[in-house]
């Protein structure tokens, strides 16, 4: 079967409108793919097309009803781990059992940026939730690599002539 290449910033619905004509053809591109509707896929991977497809006449799936299966999920961002995402989405810690259950993760389970994550549930603590819908989202890793040398920055320690210029 033919391919096609995930441009950046596309989503596997703007290649099924781009490949089939037609949003119907997502079930076509995740089944040959072996993919949901809300798996994250990475700009430049290949993805296999059905050219004996034929969406013309159909009618099918609405965009409103992918966003729909989509709500129940949410894309990590880095530093996040499950327990931040618990925060994020249920309003409180407790909310952890809907992910582990969700996605057959453990307490320890290490999660990297962009991370598909199946949130269905309901809300527990509202007010906490919109706050973090309205704000910032949590954040409780870091990027800093563990033995990275530190670049050291500033007047104290610049050199004449080395990496501070003068005129």
């Amino acid at each position: 079967m033919p391919t096609t290449e995930l441009h950046t910033g596309e989503t596997i619905i703007d290649v099924a409108i781009r490949e089939y004509g037609n949003i119907s053809g997502i079930f076509n591109l995740t089944k040959d793919n072996d993919l949901s509707f809300s798996s994250y896929v990475a700009p430049g991977s290949e993805l296999i097309i059905d050219d004996t497809a034929d969406y013309s006449e159909f009618q099918g799936i609405s965009y409103e009803q992918i966003k729909q299966e989509q709500k129940n999920f949410v894309a990590t961002l880095s530093g996040q781990n499950i327990f931040d995402i618990s925060i994020q989405e249920f309003g409180t810690i407790e909310g952890i059992f809907n992910i582990i259950k969700n996605n057959n993760y453990s307490l320890s389970t290490k999660i990297n940026a962009g991370t598909s994550i199946n949130t269905t549930g309901d809300v527990i603590d509202k007010l906490v939730y919109n706050y973090f819908a309205a704000k910032s989202k949590p954040v409780t890793g870091s990027d800093i690599i563990v033995g990275a040398e530190p670049v050291l920055e500033g007047i104290g320690y610049w050199a004449i002539e080395n990496n501070f210029r003068i005129g």
